[in-house]
């Protein structure tokens, strides 16, 4: 028998966030933080997480506003 665990937080974190650039290519980092708490994951949570999957994002500045992105070969 096979239990299931449930997703700790930082693993939530991660594949949302993996989600969310996957479908939108680059995000402001403020949209990502403002998408992670709607699905109730504490900005700390957010930045680990980020920090976890650091060789796979991309970080940049548009009109002002630092940006994420995942990287091409990701």
């Amino acid at each position: 028998m096979m239990i299931c665990l449930p997703e700790i937080p930082e693993q939530k974190a991660k594949k949302l966030i993996l989600e969310l650039l996957g479908k939108r290519k680059m995000m402001c980092l403020e949209e990502l933080e403002a998408e992670l708490q709607a699905y109730e994951i504490s900005a700390r949570t957010g930045r680990d997480a980020r920090k976890d999957l650091e060789d796979q994002l991309i970080y940049g500045w548009y009109q002002s506003r630092k940006t994420i992105s995942l990287k091409k070969d990701s």
